[in-house]
Formats: structure tokens, sequence, C-alpha cells
């Protein structure tokens, strides 16, 4: 064999040995990405993870469904969460739970008219705290609201409000729909109990100046004027 010949046959051995040496580091790397588990950045990734293995390893598991929707919601994935959570309400159709999360996500998906059916359903349903009842209303106030039928979103805000305990942020969507049906006596004690239950809300005393300041300003306007004296100038 020649010189020629050996270099040749050299060269051919360096470049399988280079090709199989980046063959393995590229096939070592892949399985680094596929078998090594994504790191969750926040505590809502490590929730919808968390809650996905939870279905993959259950998948008949309703609450399992229900927390992996409410997970979707929370990272703005809806139509994930209206698919969870639709099969939730077919696994268990006592869960008030499972309603009221897919009602959640038809409302995040401006699709009210669903969203107002699935809450009425989740009311019916059994199980339920009267925390879980307080979030049902407060969603049917929410679509409602959004459809613009005041006098039940008014109804449901109401109800909302009173099963929760007199809830601050319920309260405050509860009286800006007094106010918009023209009842803005009742807004008003609503905001007076918000301040009498935490003194120092100040969005709550701002609106309880504002919407005191709109009524007696009412009130002024609609006082009745003084007659007019009838002349006493002769008559010529």
């Amino acid at each position: 064999m020649n010189v020629y010949a050996r270099l040749f046959f050299r060269a051919i051995i360096l470049a399988l040995m280079i090709g199989i040496v980046v063959v393995l580091g590229l096939l070592a790397k892949t399985a680094v990405v596929h078998q090594a588990p994504a790191v969750p950045r926040t505590y809502v990734e490590r929730a919808y993870m968390d809650a996905e293995q939870a279905v993959k390893a259950d998948p008949r598991n309703a609450k399992a469904r229900i927390a992996l929707a409410k997970a979707y919601i929370a990272v703005g994935r809806f139509n994930n969460a209206i698919e969870q959570a639709s099969v939730a309400t077919r696994l268990d159709r006592k869960s008030m739970d499972a309603y009221m999360t897919l009602g959640i996500a038809y409302n995040r998906t401006n699709q009210h008219d669903a969203a107002i059916s699935t809450l009425k359903k989740a009311l019916m349903v059994e199980q339920g705290t009267a925390e879980l009842q307080s979030q049902v209303y407060d969603n049917l106030g929410q679509a409602y609201e959004a459809t613009g039928n005041i006098p039940d979103a008014i109804k449901a805000y109401g109800a909302a409000y009173d099963s929760s305990g007199q809830d601050i942020n319920i309260g405050y969507s509860y009286a800006s729909m007094l106010e918009k049906a023209g009842k803005s006596q009742e807004a008003l004690t609503i905001y007076k109990d918000i301040v009498a239950f935490v003194p120092d809300e100040k969005k709550a005393q701002d609106e309880l100046v504002r919407l005191s300041a709109k009524l007696q300003s009412s009130k002024k306007g609609s006082a009745p004027k003084a007659a007019t004296p009838p002349s006493t100038a002769a008559k010529r």
C-alpha cells in the first residue's frame, strides 16, 4: 500500500469516528430532552402539570378532571378547560364544582348563554358547600351582567352576597348592578355594610361618599319649586 492510499484510508477512518461521535452526542441530547421532566417555572405551571399527571394516572377521576380544568383556566387555556370540565360533569353528575368550573370556562370564552345554563345546573345538584354555592351565584351574576340582564344579575349577585357572608368583592358587583337599575339607596346600604365590616376599605369609603353626594344632589334637583305669586299689577 503506497503512501497516498494509507493517508486516504486514515482520512476515511477519522471521518467515520467523527461521525459516530456526533451521532452519539445527538442521541444523548435527545434522550435527555425526552426523559428529563420539564421543570415548572411558576406555581400555576406546577399545578396544571400535576393535574395532567393525575388525569393520566386515573382518567375516570372527576376531581382530577376538575382540578385540571381549573389549572387550564388559570393559564388561559379555556377550550382545554371546557373539554376537561365537560368530562367531569359526565363522570360525576352530582358535582356542583364540575358544573361551576364548566360555567366559568364558558364565561371566559364569552359563551354566556351556555354559562347560564350550566351554572343553573350547578345549583340543582346535591354536592356543594355554601362557599361553592356562593361562587356559582357570583359567576351566574357575571354571565347575566355580560348579557345585559340586570334584574337577574341583581338576583344572582344578591344570593352570592348573602351566601358568602357578605364577601366584599361580590358586594361591589352587587352594589354596581343595583345602582345601574336605579336602586341607589340599596346600593348605598351595601357600601355601608362593607365599611362597617372593613372600616379601612378605601374603595367602599369612596363609593359611599360619591353615592351619598349623588343622592343628595338628586334630592335637591327634585325639590318642588316655590309657586310664583300672581301679579298684583293693575290691568290697563
